[in-house]
């Protein structure tokens, strides 16, 4: 392989990011939703929604309005 070849390779993928950040665990959360709402034919996903799931799940704490 030539070393453009094998550089790229290893050059990071940014949409993989979340899987080392520092909240994996919100972030894992919230693709999980993502996906499972995906499965159910829902692709309109409102922030609230989310936002509802996710604090359901016990990783946000309630923020004020």
């Amino acid at each position: 392989m030539a070393v453009e070849q094998v550089s790229s390779l290893l050059k990071a993928i940014p949409e993989t990011s979340y899987l080392t950040a520092q909240n994996v665990g919100r972030y894992r959360c919230i693709m999980r939703f993502f996906y499972l709402q995906h499965q159910r034919l829902r692709y309109w996903l409102r922030p609230e929604d989310v936002y509802q799931r996710v604090r359901a799940m016990g990783l946000l704490p309630v923020l004020p309005y």
